[in-house]
């Protein structure tokens, strides 16, 4: 008998990784197709994640796609906060004019500084 991996499911960085794929929109069930310019410069970027001290949150740097209408100006990076355990959606904490980076826990996990 081959023995069963179930911890994997439940460790945080497997459910990080569903997240970012689902932030990113892929989707194993679409049909096969040739990547396009226009499909480069609509992927979100998530960097920099940050799980908050008691373990039940996760905050993360999104890059969003660039403005089609505005090809000179960089690209937006804004914080997001989804739970651990997927019972609440990813969704922006800080969205600003300016880029957003850097998001830190305080130590009691009741702030977030960046």
């Amino acid at each position: 008998m081959r023995p069963r991996c179930t911890h994997a499911v439940n460790h945080p960085g497997s459910k990080i990784l569903m997240l970012c794929l689902c932030l990113c929109g892929i989707s194993l069930g679409q049909e096969k197709r040739l990547v396009t310019p226009e499909d480069i410069v609509d992927i979100r970027g998530v960097a920099d994640v940050q799980i908050s001290p008691d373990g039940g949150r996760v905050v993360f740097v999104v890059t969003e796609p660039a403005d089609p209408k505005k090809p000179e100006q960089p690209r937006d990076t804004n914080i997001w906060m989804a739970s651990v355990d997927g019972r609440e959606p990813a969704r922006p904490f800080a969205a600003s004019l300016k880029n957003d980076t850097h998001a830190r826990w305080s130590p009691d996990g009741r702030y977030l500084a960046f």
